[in-house]
């Protein structure tokens, strides 16, 4: 983690938990590229999750009471909003640093094909922006459990009226001769000297450059799932009611050691299958597929199907 001032990341350590991004990069080929990780202790003002279901909803069959509802998918969303106030210089550029990183989470990442396709007459490559990818990882303690994310919308807002760290050209005379107190201060804090206390970092040597000393961040996303979610599944087989993920863990949000898993989402004994990257899109992770069965009457041909990640039948011939 990066330098936070000592008073907030102790009190962060001991009773809290840091807000925590990890990016994974991916070539074009599926290898896993170097991963950028960034982590800070904020001071949360608001949390809101939303969980918004699409039913389809079709004409009722003549004589029946209901319209009939389909289930399509449901959208996790998440917004939440928190300050990162400053005690001194150092943690003013900390602060803007992560902003800084956070503001490029929100945009899309450029690609271009391995064949033919991704060529000009020109001879040159064409470039076009990917989808939503698995790349993106929000840990938040209990609330947001290293969840794959992307940005629908970053905003931050310098409180001034909470105050600047001001460049100073005051001249002070040292050992070696006079030098601006700004300058003066940024390098005994990069040196790490006992002369500069961290209360006393509170002007620096950057001309022209503002430092604020409270930053509020605004924050939206859509959470994405690698592992399948609802009830049954194919990884409760004959247990419709059980919670499909089958990691024995709650969910959405942890409850901790002290408070036992609810009976629905304890795990099952059972090998689940392993999560595997396509050739076609290795972002996107999947769960093994199923192999097909057959079952014919004698004399009939045979009929091959299989079951789908819901559990429903699918027939392929027939």
């Amino acid at each position: 983690m990066s330098y936070q001032f000592s008073n907030v990341e102790t009190s962060g350590r001991t009773k809290y938990f840091p807000l925590e991004i990890t990016r994974v990069s991916r070539s074009q080929t599926g290898g896993i590229e170097p991963t950028e990780q960034f982590s800070r202790f904020v001071f949360l003002t608001t949390y809101s999750e939303s969980f918004e279901a699409t039913w389809t909803v079709n004409d009722s069959n003549f004589g029946s009471v209901n319209k009939t509802f389909r289930y399509s998918q449901t959208n996790r969303k998440l917004a939440l909003s928190f300050k990162l106030p400053a005690r001194n210089v150092a943690d003013s550029k900390e602060n803007l640093d992560f902003c800084q990183k956070l503001a490029r989470l929100a945009y899309g990442k450029y690609y271009t094909s391995l064949d033919d396709t991704g060529i000009t007459e020109f001879n040159r490559p064409v470039y076009n922006y990917q989808g939503a990818l698995f790349d993106i990882r929000f840990n938040f303690g209990n609330l947001i459990r290293n969840e794959n994310v992307y940005i629908t919308d970053f905003s931050f807002t310098p409180n001034f009226d909470a105050g600047i760290f001001e460049y100073s050209a005051t001249p002070v005379t040292t050992e070696n001769g006079t030098e601006p107190l700004g300058r003066l201060k940024d390098r005994l804090f990069s040196e790490g000297s006992s002369d500069l206390p961290e209360t006393s970092y509170t002007s620096h040597g950057d001309l022209g450059k503002v430092y604020p000393k409270e930053v509020e961040v605004n924050l939206s996303m859509i959470i994405l799932h690698d592992y399948p979610l609802g009830f049954g599944g194919g990884r409760r087989p004959g247990e419709p009611l059980k919670w499909a993920e089958n990691r024995n863990r709650d969910w959405p949000h942890g409850t901790g050691p002290t408070y036992p898993v609810l009976e629905y989402m304890t795990e099952d004994e059972e090998a689940l299958p392993e999560l595997i990257a396509t050739p076609e899109n290795p972002e996107a992770e999947q769960d093994q597929p199923v192999e097909p069965q057959t079952t014919n009457d004698s004399g009939e041909e045979p009929v091959e199907w299989v079951v789908g990640e819901n559990g429903q039948i699918q027939v392929l011939n027939y």
